[in-house]
């Protein structure tokens, strides 16, 4: 009876606290949020201090107010740390989900996307900390899921933001959605100039090879293929690689892409992507040599190469000054804490990297 008076009591401070927000008593409704969080810690009621915190960041984000939403995201996070809570139990991780699906459709700024992506780097980082190396491929499957639904919310609210196509793109690339992934990239080549088509196309490969690391080659080059697969289709098909993004690419892919089909760009990327399955790093190198005139049409190219190229086959005794150079460039192009800054041990995810290659067998 004393629990079930105490959640009610919790129930109707909370419904008190939403409708203070609905008022536009944002900072009296955060103090109290936090008073209440702090006052269930102290009683010894973990859950309920994590329900507190869940609804305040709810209700704040759904007031548009995204500082206040964040702050008690991160303290949420912060709680799930020192309680040790795992990211494989169900109800802590819905909780994390439920805060990033609420992110506010508003007119976004640069600086709430910094806020936002604070949010989730914390989130994915405690993920993949919260488990350690006893069951790193759900950790994984959490992390892309994570990745995928902040892709998609960048991307519904890019025109707003001035590098919001390759903020999306960063996260696209380490989600569980290589076809959102395709369209995207198909979607914003369609903009520029035809040439440029086959050269995003090139760069976003790259990309979604490049941010793996030993533990993730498998699971990378798995979502690489179906990316490549995606966006061959839809250039042949003259269709979308997915209908669930609002905005319209029909026109630009009308009748197909046989162009950028046949191109050597498009060329480059399968016989690379075969290079890798084949491990075969000669070829990797001679291809590197062939289309020099495409990978120079951007640096950026080159580095996300290099970087490849030392993951995928890595030398003994690699490392040092020029691994960590091309370590802090790829960070600058979108590093993000998860899949690339945690370099465990080979081993430690051999559960997860047999069922990627065995993926790859069957394609």
């Amino acid at each position: 009876f004393s629990y079930c008076k105490q959640m009610s009591l919790l129930g109707k401070t909370l419904e008190r606290l939403e409708n203070l927000v609905k008022d536009g008593n944002f900072y009296e409704a955060q103090q109290t949020y936090k008073t209440t969080y702090h006052r269930q810690r102290a009683k010894k009621q973990v859950v309920a201090s994590y329900q507190v915190l869940e609804s305040g960041a709810l209700a704040q984000f759904q007031a548009k107010q995204i500082t206040c939403g964040v702050e008690l995201g991160l303290l949420l996070v912060q709680a799930y740390k020192e309680d040790k809570e795992k990211s494989t139990n169900e109800d802590v991780c819905r909780r994390l989900s439920n805060i990033i699906d609420a992110f506010p459709n508003m007119d976004i700024t640069e600086s709430n996307i910094e806020e936002l992506s604070r949010l989730v780097k914390s989130i994915i980082n405690w993920v993949y900390k919260s488990v350690g190396t006893g069951d790193s491929s759900s950790a994984a499957l959490i992390s892309r899921r994570l990745h995928g639904n902040f892709g998609r919310y960048i991307w519904k609210n890019r025109s707003l933001l001035p590098n919001g196509t390759a903020l999306s793109i960063i996260h696209l690339i380490r989600s569980d959605d290589p076809f959102f992934l395709a369209k995207v990239v198909i979607s914003s080549s369609s903009v520029g100039p035809d040439k440029e088509r086959g050269l995003w196309i090139v760069r976003s490969t790259l990309q979604c090879l490049a941010i793996a690391n030993r533990r993730t080659t498998f699971r990378q080059l798995a979502h690489t293929m179906d990316f490549v697969a995606a966006v061959k289709k839809s250039l042949a098909s003259g269709q979308e690689p997915c209908d669930d993004i609002q905005d319209d690419i029909s026109e630009a892919l009308k009748g197909g892409d046989e162009k950028t089909l046949n191109s050597p760009s498009l060329t480059f990327v399968d016989a690379l992507v075969l290079a890798i399955r084949k491990k075969c790093k000669e070829l990797v190198e001679l291809l590197a040599a062939k289309y020099a005139p495409i990978l120079n049409l951007d640096p950026s190219l080159r580095v996300l190469l290099s970087r490849m190229q030392r993951v995928y086959f890595p030398t003994p005794g690699g490392g040092g000054g020029l691994a960590n150079l091309l370590g802090g460039l790829l960070g600058g192009l979108g590093g993000f804490g998860d899949d690339d800054d945690e370099d465990e041990d080979e081993d430690s995810d051999d559960e997860e990297a047999n069922g990627a290659e065995k993926q790859i067998e069957k394609k």
